[in-house]
């Protein structure tokens, strides 16, 4: 019985290393296991849960908080806020590789705002839009008319949604 016991140990243990060799787990046991970029003493500083969240979601998080502020100090905030998000692939079109945004349930987790793509359903309720200004930033502006939430999707039409 105790030979039975070792052989599995020792099987566990190589399947293991096998398994943490492959690519994927490899790159992320070295990036969510073992980050070394800031000292221990550091981390121990940042223990509240915005800093976690921040260091954890990086820019996706401080942009979708920034949008979260600006509709809560905004006077347009008229009705519920139903935000448009441009596809990832036109802002990489646009040179802005920089910004990641969110699938719209990801976007509804970290701010309680609701958001939609260009293909969703509910496309015609959106009432605010992220866009590309410039080749560094992005502006977030409200959606004034049926005729400009047109024009801001055929702009958006060749490129489709992906995370």
């Amino acid at each position: 019985m105790l030979f039975k016991r070792i052989i599995l140990l020792v099987g566990s243990i190589i399947g293991m290393l096998i398994l943490f060799n492959t690519d994927f787990y490899q790159h992320w046991f070295t990036i969510y296991l073992f980050p070394a970029e800031t000292p221990i003493t550091e981390q121990f500083q940042k223990t509240s849960l915005d800093q976690r969240k921040e260091r954890r979601y990086g820019n996706t998080y401080n942009l979708v908080t920034f949008i979260k502020k600006t509709l809560d100090t905004s006077k347009f905030n008229k009705s519920e806020p139903i935000i448009l998000l441009p596809p990832n692939n036109y802002l990489a079109s646009k040179h802005l590789d920089m910004f990641h945004l969110p699938e719209p349930a990801e976007f509804y987790y970290h701010s309680g705002i609701k958001s939609v793509w260009t293909t969703s359903p509910d496309v015609e309720k959106a009432n605010w839009v992220i866009l590309p200004q410039g080749t560094a930033s992005l502006v977030f502006v409200p959606i004034t008319s049926p005729a400009q939430l047109h024009e801001i999707l055929d702009s958006f039409k060749k490129f489709k949604p992906t995370l």
